[in-house]
């Protein structure tokens, strides 16, 4: 099976980091709701259980008949007794923490697809506040977790779920907003093909307790969506089992993971999405965005001064050292061959001003292009000084002839003063 091949590659463990470390899995199935595959969902459940593994199940209380990203108003499918009668059957066995997933997963705008983002404070209450009252009157139990839809939220939505009781918020790749909360934010970092390469990463990583969060859809799935590289049920059954069998690997949902997990602040989510969102393309290659787990908020602080650090480190080196070759040559050229000296940097300045506009002519840039960037502002900037040197040299009395002139004179002087020399001898 395709799983097993990546399992082969990822497992490197050895016994000493097993001792001190402690990975903390959480799988997140989301767009559970009236709509979606039964059939397959009792199986997926079913995997789960057997495995002794929970999972985070994301219930949309009333979804929209109609496309999801049709903003017009559509005509709502709440929850059914059916697909509520598996959920509760599996929250007594452990199995499943039912978390709410917006109100009807249908975008609220034309111009971005989010069902929250924009909308008034009052709205969010009455929408969060409908779906959570249905979810929990009909699984019988209180919903401390939202899962916003397409996991973007906004201020207010925090502020809603403050109000209405909620102790977290799993969100994923999205900007999240400023200030501060008393939730507990507990971001995806992977999908669930990539959960063998998380926890391999994690633990190579210095973190003695790096969480990995994964998300799965039903859309992962052959069982429903048959095209591309989808996993089937048999992959899932052997993805757990492997991350059973793992002794420094345990796992948790995610209200779990929030309550054993201090420090999952809104601050550290904000930090993660800066440096995971893939958005500084300009960024050495000494710097990765790869962090499928979620580390610790000293780690993200480190790793946000090395953000800022090694780009000075890194270009200012290309700068340095295309200076330091320009120098020397261009001393020497503008003494041989001053006029050829200056329309060549006159050629290199015209081209550092035209790369810098392509460069940035989308504003943005990647790293090759800051890189050549660096080095013809070295070059340009080492070409001018060789020349205001050269120049005030010759105005000084100095340097007043060019270097192959003073070389002839001076080996006709040598000449000379051989000749004088014989004549004197004989």
């Amino acid at each position: 099976m395709f799983f097993l091949a990546s399992v082969s590659a990822a497992w490197t463990h050895t016994a000493t980091a097993g001792e001190f470390k402690r990975i903390t899995v959480t799988f997140r199935f989301d767009d559970y709701s009236s709509c979606s595959s039964t059939d397959f969902e009792v199986g997926l459940l079913r995997i789960f259980g057997k495995q002794g593994i929970p999972v985070t199940v994301a219930v949309i209380p009333y979804h929209c008949t109609g496309s999801t990203h049709n903003p017009a108003r559509q005509k709502l499918s709440p929850f059914t007794a059916e697909k509520a009668e598996i959920l509760v059957a599996a929250i007594r066995a452990g199995t499943v923490e039912p978390a709410v997933h917006g109100y009807s997963h249908q975008t609220t705008r034309s111009d971005m697809i989010a069902e929250f983002v924009g909308l008034p404070l009052a709205a969010q209450v009455e929408r969060i506040s409908k779906g959570k009252t249905l979810l929990e009157r009909m699984l019988h139990t209180t919903i401390g977790t939202f899962v916003p839809p397409w996991n973007r939220y906004d201020a207010n939505t925090v502020e809603a779920l403050e109000g209405l009781g909620f102790r977290t918020l799993s969100c994923g790749c999205r900007r999240p907003p400023g200030g501060t909360s008393k939730l507990c934010f507990v971001p995806v970092t992977c999908r669930l093909c990539e959960v063998a390469h998380a926890i391999e990463s994690a633990r190579a990583s210095t973190e003695l307790a790096p969480l990995v969060i994964a998300v799965l859809h039903e859309c992962d799935f052959r069982e429903v969506n048959a095209t591309g590289d989808a996993m089937d049920l048999g992959d899932l059954a052997d993805l757990l089992r492997w991350v059973k069998s793992q002794p420094d690997v345990k796992t948790s949902t995610i209200g779990q993971m929030a309550e054993t997990n201090p420090g999952l602040t809104l601050a550290r989510c904000r930090d993660y999405w800066r440096i995971t969102s893939g958005s500084h393309p300009w960024l050495p290659p000494s710097v990765t965005n790869d962090l499928p787990y979620y580390p610790s908020s000293a780690t993200l602080a480190r790793l946000k001064l090395a953000h800022r650090l090694e780009p000075v480190v890194w270009y200012g080196g290309v700068f340095a050292a295309s200076f330091g070759v320009a120098i020397p040559f261009g001393l020497v050229t503008f003494w041989v061959l001053p006029r050829i000296a200056c329309w060549a940097t006159c050629v290199v300045w015209a081209s550092t001003v035209a790369f810098t506009l392509y460069a940035f002519r989308d504003f943005a840039i990647c790293c090759p292009g800051a890189v050549a960037i660096s080095f013809l502002f070295g070059t340009s900037i080492a070409l001018c000084l060789c020349y205001r040197t050269i120049r005030k040299n010759v105005e000084g009395g100095e340097y007043t002839i060019p270097l192959v002139q003073r070389a002839e004179n001076t080996a006709s002087s040598y000449q000379a003063t051989s000749m004088r020399h014989e004549e004197g001898i004989a």
